[in-house]
């Protein structure tokens, strides 16, 4: 299941404005407001593989306590290159894999997952994939 990224509207730190009469007049202060609760955890144990020339597949652990992820955002870099492609996909929460990445035969490629909320996001490691060549004609 592919599910959009969040709104930037949606991800902006919200403000509280707090404001004490004293004797003398209104003091009031702008705080930020933090989260209700703890952020979500990083993503653990993430492994990639290439399942063909051209698709990657990966997988990975739902990270222990803090809040639930709204949705798991997987980082794809192609290294190959000199000029960084990076692209992401998004899976959800619910799940703990995705097949199917478009990749290139014979390209190196970085995988990061990320998991996210509106109010936080944390990435779990980095790992790395290479796509083989395509079979030769006989």
């Amino acid at each position: 299941m592919t599910i959009p990224a969040p709104s930037r509207s949606r991800l902006r730190t919200r403000r509280i404005l707090v404001g004490a009469l004293l004797a003398t007049g209104t003091a009031a202060a702008v705080l930020p407001a933090g989260p209700a609760s703890a952020a979500v955890p990083s993503p653990t144990s993430t492994s990639a593989s290439a399942t063909s020339p051209t698709t990657i597949s990966v997988q990975w652990d739902a990270g222990a306590g803090g809040d639930e992820p709204t949705y798991y955002r997987i980082i794809v870099d192609n290294v190959t290159t000199a000029a960084s492609d990076a692209v992401s996909v998004f899976a959800s929460a619910s799940d703990r894999s995705y097949t199917g990445i478009a990749a290139r035969p014979s390209t190196a490629y970085t995988i990061q997952v990320c998991a996210d909320d509106e109010v936080s996001e944390a990435c779990g490691p980095v790992v790395n994939v290479t796509t083989p060549a395509p079979p030769t004609p006989t």
